[in-house]
């Protein structure tokens, strides 16, 4: 995932910012950066109208790199309102009303809960809007909650590869209480 990679590289700019490294090791790392934001433009992981997680991540990382730029190339404001468009309107198709994810698996869905919340975050930072991004959240994270077992332990339902966008990232984990149903009719399981 170039996307997931980008996004990575990023966060390890954020952290040795400070570091006394050379100025050709910033200019070679922004101008990698650049080439994985020109290969996402033109590799968007979409087969035949169709999209999945790997689609959500490709606009993820193309905005964590308009984010990047911003100070550099202010012309990536559009670029990073077009992905915010975009971003939400894979949401409304690949989110289910009932708040789990269209793919059926339990570790896809918690991978698109840490995409929403990295990308909500980011689009704070750039002032693009937040609440349908905020309200798809707080159903991802019911849903991930209550396939949680008590011991932190999510209940694996399909595939799952144990895909990240950041190896830090922490989930929102209330755990269910057991002692209310939960439905999820979307998704096929009830709790």
């Amino acid at each position: 995932e170039v996307g997931i990679r980008a996004i990575n590289w990023i966060w390890l700019i954020y952290f040795i910012q400070k570091a006394h490294l050379k100025s050709v090791f910033w200019l070679k790392i922004n101008n990698s950066l650049l080439d994985h934001m020109i290969y996402i433009e033109n590799n968007w992981e979409i087969y035949d109208t169709i999209t999945n997680n790997h689609y959500l991540s490709n606009l993820l990382g193309y905005l964590y790199l308009c984010l990047h730029f911003k100070t550099i190339y202010p012309e990536f404001t559009k670029k990073a309102a077009w992905c915010h468009e975009q971003f939400v309107n894979e949401l409304k198709k690949q989110v289910l009303p009932d708040g789990s994810h269209y793919e059926g698996s339990t570790g896809y869905h918690r991978f698109i809960t840490q995409i929403v919340r990295h990308f909500m975050l980011c689009s704070q930072e750039l002032g693009l809007p937040t609440d349908y991004l905020k309200q798809t959240l707080i159903m991802l994270n019911q849903f991930n909650n209550d396939c949680t077992a008590p011991s932190g332990n999510l209940v694996l339902i399909g595939d799952y590869d144990s895909g990240a966008v950041t190896k830090f990232d922490i989930i929102n984990q209330n755990h269910h209480n057991y002692q209310n149903t939960s439905n999820y009719p979307n998704f096929g399981i009830k709790i």
